[in-house]
């Protein structure tokens, strides 16, 4: 489980949905690698998905009128900025609860 946590997190942006998945499935031995997963899997998720909404975003910006396109896109850019700030709050935790797991793998 330490093993996978760390790889997901040194892992560069676009390879980490996978690396995610996979440590979705990985067996958790006892609550400090449960809430270590736990938590960096809803982080590192919120935070991929921002990401993902910003990269979409045109390299001109959003357009003056809003059209039916850009008013979705905005949508989509909100829903980014929402799970930043979820990632934000949450990443620290993980690392906390990373670093836990590390001790207790010693």
């Amino acid at each position: 489980m330490l093993r996978a946590l760390e790889m997901m997190q040194a892992a560069p942006p676009p390879a980490r949905a996978e690396l995610l998945d996979a440590l979705e499935e990985e067996p958790a031995q006892g609550a400090a690698a449960e809430r270590a997963r736990s938590l960096c899997v809803k982080a590192y998720r919120a935070l991929t998905a921002a990401t993902a909404a910003a990269a979409a975003l045109p390299d001109g910006g959003l357009p003056k009128a809003l059209d039916e396109d850009a008013r979705t896109l905005l949508h989509s850019l909100q829903r980014a900025d929402e799970q930043l700030k979820e990632a934000q709050q949450l990443l620290p935790r993980c690392h906390r609860a990373t670093a836990a797991l590390r001790q207790v793998a010693r």
